[in-house]
């Protein structure tokens, strides 16, 4: 007698199961609209959930298993059978398990769907690379090994030039002066002072006064 309770017990929920069953709509499709089969975090991603055509303007629900509540819930555009749920910055933590389910209107009733397939979402870790910024050059920084060398010979061949010559122009002035005092020298011992007449003739202007002049 215990026995044929428990088989019509079981009969029974097997009947309940198929009657629920059919009750429900074919079920969506749910897939990735990812150019990247790699995620990484803040990326933003695309799940597309996908009804049968003849199930327009129906409402979409996107689940994460082992979540009861839908993460959310977009209504199809006018003569769409199809919506697209957007994940912003997503972190490893949104990787996981998803499926889609949708509803139509019945009246004043809606008629769900079965759930889609899961769809595996695997979110790796950032693979932006934080580098040291790079140390600037300090202020006392040394250039290369050769620029002070060159520097200095540039600076030492000029230093000598404008020596060379400052004492070339000193040597000609000096020997200028040297043949003018040779010449006056010359002159006075020559010709001696000048006598009374020539003072009468010349009294102020005398050889000796005219290279004085120069």
């Amino acid at each position: 007698m215990l026995h044929k309770t428990m088989d019509l017990k079981i009969l029974f929920l097997l009947l309940a199961g198929s009657l629920v069953a059919s009750s429900l709509l074919p079920s969506p499709l749910i897939f990735l609209d990812v150019l990247s089969d790699i995620l990484n975090e803040g990326d933003s991603i695309k799940i597309v959930c996908l009804a049968p055509r003849q199930y327009k303007d129906a409402l979409f629900y996107l689940f994460k298993v082992s979540h009861g509540e839908p993460l959310q819930v977009v209504h199809a555009a006018e003569a769409q059978h199809q919506v697209i749920f957007l994940l912003e910055n997503i972190t490893r933590s949104d990787g996981g398990q998803y499926k889609c389910q949708f509803g139509v209107y019945n009246g004043s009733a809606l008629k769900p769907s079965g759930f889609s397939n899961p769809l595996e979402i695997t979110v790796e870790a950032s693979s932006l690379t934080t580098f040291p910024p790079t140390a600037q050059p300090r202020s006392d920084s040394k250039g290369p090994f050769w620029v002070l060398p060159v520097v200095l010979s540039v600076v030492g061949v000029l230093l000598l030039a404008v020596i060379l010559l400052v004492a070339a122009v000193a040597l000609r002035r000096f020997k200028e002066r040297r043949k003018k005092q040779r010449v006056l020298d010359s002159c006075w011992t020559e010709t001696g002072y000048p006598t009374t007449g020539m003072l009468n003739r010349h009294p102020l202007i005398t050889p000796c006064t005219l290279l004085q002049w120069k």
